[in-house]
């Protein structure tokens, strides 16, 4: 599997196929907002490709991490089958995170050098190559904010501070869900983005070996477009929103659901606003909650608003040539080397912890890191950087601080490490 940086960008190796696709599947319901012949959903976990079909029929491929080679215990999306391209790339790198395509870019087929279309009833076969050439868009805005509120606005912000009304929030989100991926996304990062939802994920990238099972370690929310929503069941974890009045529906289209929308560098790119405090980064939070952006359930997190969350906000960073080239430079490798992340960077505190503590603010400089509310209190960093700076503050049930404690990321044997230094208490 190659990847380069723009046309006169050289080809680089980023990852080998371990099993290649031989067969053609009905493919995942919303592949229908999707163009034949074009990518149809990106995630940190896959990717979606819709094939051109005899009579509007949705077939599709998919290019698989080596993670989802075997899928994970209780496992919800699309099951590929024998139509998955199972590479050896790890889930939420190279081309299932930076080098990602976008939703909506055209796929063909490759021979001797020259690419042609897809034709109808095409079915995989080994050695066939398929291309995929990424179009960044030239007017894409540089955040999207959505009002958690019914009637709320959704808006393009533009660089030349431009604001512009896109759609509209008919159901706000108050909870987060176990959803598919998120614990190879990190908190705050785009977990995927395809015709029909963009899902974020609240979840450290902890990457286990099966996320499906015990101790929980996926966390999320969605946002739907109204006409998919309508297929969908209905609960908390999820944002819908509508099309503007007089407007043609939003489902595959740009911003939110086609052509704009990357999966970043894993670095946090959504942030809430919370009444009272401010925007504030997306806090840690795994597992299966009804009322996470609620008043109380941003309380038990350690935020104290003075109401339900008010907005969310995406950053889009741009992928310029020198990002692209960069993140090819990064993810090269000869086919023999296997690209291995390191593990997240963890520092758990167990022992003097100030009596009646309820939760923890980790936090390094002045950014906050992540909220803890249950023991041992935790911190999982998905990067970090020698030499880097952290805070644990230790806070009692009526909000009072109870003290804390300071550290240092440290490089030992190799691999990043925790190294306490002081506390007060």
């Amino acid at each position: 599997m190659q990847a380069r940086a723009g046309a006169e960008g050289e080809w680089a190796t980023v990852g080998r196929v371990l099993r290649p696709a031989t067969a053609a599947v009905t493919t995942f319901p919303a592949a229908r907002y999707a163009a034949p012949g074009t990518v149809a959903a990106i995630a940190v976990h896959g990717i979606r490709i819709r094939l051109p079909a005899d009579a509007g029929a949705l077939r599709g491929i998919s290019i698989q991490p080596r993670e989802f080679g075997h899928l994970p215990h209780r496992y919800g999306g699309h099951v590929p089958g024998p139509s998955a391209i199972l590479t050896d790339i790890p889930a939420g790198t190279a081309i299932f995170r930076e080098l990602a395509p976008l939703v909506g870019d055209t796929v063909r087929l490759e021979r001797s050098g020259a690419a042609r279309d897809i034709p109808p009833g095409w079915r995989p076969s080994p050695g066939d190559v398929l291309r995929i050439d990424s179009v960044e868009p030239e007017d894409a805005p540089q955040e999207i904010v959505l009002e958690n509120r019914p009637g709320g606005t959704v808006e393009a912000v533009f660089r030349d501070g431009s604001r512009k009304r896109v759609a509209r929030v008919i159901r706000p989100v108050r909870g987060t869900g176990r959803f598919d991926g998120t614990a190879y996304t990190g908190a705050g990062a785009l977990n995927t983005n395809h015709g029909g939802v963009i899902t974020i994920s609240t979840a450290p990238a902890l990457r286990p070996e099966d996320e499906g099972r015990p101790p929980e370690c996926r966390g999320g929310f969605q946002i739907i477009p109204s006409g998919h929503a309508r297929t969908q069941p209905v609960m908390p974890q999820s944002m819908v929103v509508a099309p503007l009045e007089q407007a043609r529906p939003l489902e595959g289209q740009p911003p939110l659901f086609a052509g704009v929308l990357s999966l970043g560098d894993g670095s946090p790119v959504v942030e809430m606003l919370a009444p009272g405090a401010g925007w504030v980064p997306l806090p840690a939070i795994v597992g299966k909650h009804d009322d996470s952006f609620t008043k109380a359930g941003l309380a038990r997190l350690g935020i104290r608003a003075k109401g339900d969350a008010g907005a969310f906000r995406i950053l889009l960073r741009a992928r310029d040539r020198d990002f692209l080239a960069s993140a090819v430079r990064a993810a090269a490798r000869t086919p023999e080397e296997r690209a291995a992340p390191e593990d997240p960077l963890v520092w758990e505190i167990r022992g003097g912890v100030p009596p009646g503590t309820a939760y923890v603010i980790f936090s390094s400089g002045e950014r906050t890191l992540a909220i803890s509310n249950v023991r041992p209190f935790r911190l999982a960093l998905d990067r970090a950087s020698d030499g880097q700076e952290l805070t644990a503050t230790f806070v009692s049930p009526d909000g009072r601080l109870a003290g804390s404690r300071s550290a240092t990321v440290v490089r030992s044997g190799g691999r990043l490490a925790v190294r306490e230094r002081s506390s007060s208490l």
